[in-house]
């Protein structure tokens, strides 16, 4: 991950170099603050993301893997706004969030770029992450077979560019969280090289 000196930190409690201690002091920090306790596979996604590593969560529909999102950025001062930055490529799934950002939008690029937003960025989040390799098929040209690329929308330009994002979120420099329910080998595989995890 590239280094910003102004970076965010998490707080001191989290700074935890032993992954025992950081363990229970994120499942006690999450205990206080959700009124379910938190899951091991929760909490362990959590203690690599406060050890500034990468993540992939394959769990089931409901298992509580956005709760992840939410555990982590807890564990920086709220007075900070710390941002955690969630990129989520299926329509249905937007219709109850903030509305859609485009990566190729010159809006988002220019806000994206913007030294203060970048240092407050404290997560990198990928919902559907499995998208990532089947839309990066579309690009490549390689799915001409698949049915589930047959909708008009697959063919905007975001679709294919979601499928080639590395660079772009490495650029964060922060902690990349990728998550999906859906996701085989070969296509987790893929993904960690196409964002050089």
């Amino acid at each position: 991950m590239t280094k910003n000196k102004n970076k965010l930190l998490i707080g001191e409690d989290f700074r935890q170099k032993d992954p025992v201690k950081l363990y229970a002091a994120i499942k006690a920090n999450s205990s206080l603050r959700f009124n379910e306790p938190p899951k091991a596979l929760q909490i362990e996604a959590v203690v690599a993301l406060a050890q500034e590593k990468h993540c992939f969560t394959l769990a089931g529909t409901g298992f509580g893997k956005s709760r992840i999102a939410e555990m982590y950025s807890n564990l920086y001062d709220e007075t900070e706004n710390p941002i955690v930055l969630v990129l989520n490529p299926l329509d249905s799934l937007w219709d109850n969030q903030s509305p859609k950002v485009f990566l190729n939008n010159h809006i988002f690029h220019r806000r994206f770029l913007n030294e203060q937003f970048l240092s407050r960025v404290v997560l990198a989040v990928v919902d559907e992450a499995h998208m990532i390799y089947m839309w990066g098929l579309v690009a490549s040209g390689q799915a001409k077979g698949l049915n589930s690329h047959g909708k008009i929308q697959d063919l905007s330009i975001f679709r294919p560019g979601y499928g080639n994002m590395g660079a772009k979120l490495m650029a964060i420099g922060a902690p990349i969280l990728l998550m999906s329910a859906t996701c085989r080998p070969q296509a987790i595989d893929s993904i960690l090289v196409s964002l050089k995890i």
